[in-house]
């Protein structure tokens, strides 16, 4: 799993990407953030919440990602 900050259309997103599909973690944990680098600096419990939040993550559309 990599964890990326994405701009969907204009929304910024925190996700994770398996092959080429990107999950939106910000969606399921808003407490998550946004942005890969805040997350990081969250605090060291950021694996256990991101470990949480995947299972309810939803499958970004292909389209409008950047």
């Amino acid at each position: 799993m990599q964890l990326v900050s994405l701009l969907v259309d204009t929304r910024p997103v925190l996700a994770f990407r398996e092959g080429e599909r990107y999950f939106d973690l910000s969606s399921s944990d808003p407490s998550l953030g946004t942005d890969v680098g805040m997350l990081l600096a969250s605090g060291e419990d950021w694996k256990q919440r991101v470990a949480s939040a995947v299972s309810s993550a939803r499958e970004l559309p292909g389209e409008g990602i950047r």
